[in-house]
């Protein structure tokens, strides 16, 4: 994709962990947008290696992508990443779509 998905999946990443539901929890791939963006590995891709030992997790994140169609290259201007979070006793995953303009504002296309 053009651009960093870095500081949206960061920002996404500290909503998440301030939602009500799961302010006690921790999300399985916390770390992983910076990882993932540092060993420039498709997110998707390395986020499999990190949940080997939560096939759950991976499944719902697998059947996330899937949906988002992950397969196919986002249009151009556009990024994708996504994650994997603990919500209360449920496995929830994202994937999101978003473009920056010259001023760097960012849209979110899809979730």
């Amino acid at each position: 994709p053009e651009g960093s998905f870095f500081s949206f999946a960061a920002s996404l990443q500290y909503l998440a962990d301030r939602v009500p539901s799961s302010c006690h929890e921790r999300p399985a791939t916390s770390s992983a947008p910076s990882l993932d963006w540092a060993s420039g590995r498709d997110p998707l891709e390395f986020r499999v290696g990190l949940l080997k030992s939560k096939p759950r997790h991976l499944k719902i994140l697998q059947s996330a992508a899937r949906v988002a169609g992950w397969d196919a290259p986002p249009p151009k201007g556009r990024a994708r990443g996504l994650a994997v979070h603990d919500s209360v006793d449920s496995i929830v995953a994202y994937c999101a779509e978003i473009s920056a303009d010259e001023e760097k504002e960012i849209r979110v296309h899809r979730v």
